[in-house]
């Protein structure tokens, strides 16, 4: 059951001032997903299977631009910067649940993947839909993950974008850029793809919106592709990329709300991105 709001603010808040930035501040309930293993079928091979996963996709893209049109007031800016980029895996904070149709609709034109947490691997019609519409679940089985790595490299090679949450969880409507993990810095570096950084922005609503929709207007910021460098190694090139990606989007929050990013925490500003250097 989801949180009241008042409690999901307060527990962002008690986490960002611990410096608990990729802390899961909703429960997760154990019973309501399927353990992923070395067998789980990453992509799609049978033809009934390929034909519900277009219809799903064909759903979700209509679904999104009526929620975000409607609910959010999506706005795109940045789409220049997918000019010429064929295949890439692409970044965005992780702030509401919806926000991956957000970037799929953003993104329209490439199709794309969703690099999601184990527990996304829902039991039932709605997690065969969720897999229809392109979430590719981490593990914590070791072959599992092989088998991801494989399926991941082989989309890329098809020409195909993967999104991944390099903040891990998702915090609601949470407006500041939080460290990032390297899961998807390694994965791009190894197969030889840019990040495309992606990061969401919002605003009040104005006019009749305001009065009708009260929710905030959401931007998504589409940034310039980051490219791995062929003279470094891939841990050169996963922590330039991470700091790379890490900065813009710094950059878009101060640029956007006018202020500068400060975390509200007791742990200096330092030492949070220093943990970005540990994650994985």
């Amino acid at each position: 059951m989801p949180l009241p709001k008042e409690e999901l603010l307060k527990r962002i808040k008690d986490c960002e001032a611990r410096g608990d930035f990729h802390f899961n501040v909703e429960p997760i309930d154990d019973g309501s997903y399927d353990p992923v293993d070395e067998n789980y079928p990453y992509l799609c091979k049978k033809i009934w299977d390929c034909f519900f996963c277009f219809l799903i996709r064909l759903a979700a893209i209509i679904a999104g631009v009526f929620i975000n049109g409607i609910a959010f007031g999506m706005r795109v800016k940045g789409r220049k910067n997918l000019k010429g980029v064929k295949s890439a895996i692409v970044t965005c904070n992780h702030v509401n649940n919806f926000d991956n149709l957000m970037v799929r609709n953003a993104l329209f034109g490439h199709r794309l993947y969703i690099v999601v947490g184990e527990f996304n691997n829902k039991k039932g019609f709605f997690g065969k839909c969720l897999r229809a519409g392109g979430t590719l679940p981490l593990s914590t089985n070791l072959r599992a993950m092989v088998n991801l790595r494989r399926s991941v490299d082989k989309l890329l090679k098809k020409r195909n974008y993967i999104l991944f949450y390099p903040e891990e969880s998702e915090w609601w409507m949470y407006e500041k850029p939080r460290p990032f993990r390297n899961g998807a810095f390694h994965f791009a570096a190894t197969a030889n793809v840019p990040i495309i950084p992606v990061f969401l922005t919002f605003s009040d609503p104005k006019g009749i919106r305001a009065k009708i929709i009260k929710s905030k207007v959401v931007t998504v910021n589409i940034m310039s592709p980051i490219y791995p460098e062929a003279h470094q190694s891939v841990k050169e090139n996963v922590d330039a990329m991470r700091e790379t990606n890490y900065n813009a989007c710094v950059k878009k929050y101060e640029e956007f709300y006018h202020r500068p990013m400060v975390y509200d925490t007791i742990v200096p500003r330092e030492e949070c991105q220093d943990a970005q250097t540990a994650s994985s």
